[in-house]
């Protein structure tokens, strides 16, 4: 069994965090949302891949693109390798 994407803890109105967790976040408690490390990076690493041809730098307004070799390295590096 796999280990969802997000978890979620919540605290009651005086500060205390429950001790259970849950999928989905409770609108009436203050929330606090962990996500799965694997599934953070994986989710950057899709969107660069979707966004590597069109890059554009505030400074310079230059439209560039992302190698995919940084796409992996970026990878390597979130996951401390």
């Amino acid at each position: 069994m796999e280990a969802p994407e997000r978890i979620y803890l919540f605290r009651n109105r005086i500060g205390v965090v429950l001790d259970s967790w849950y999928l989905n976040p409770c609108n009436q408690l203050e929330n606090i949302e962990y996500t799965r490390t694997d599934a953070f990076i994986e989710k950057a690493s899709e969107w660069l891949k979707e966004h590597k041809e069109a890059v554009e730098t505030e400074d310079n307004g230059i439209i560039g693109w992302i190698p995919d070799y940084f796409i992996e390295d970026f990878r390597n590096y979130m996951k401390g390798e």
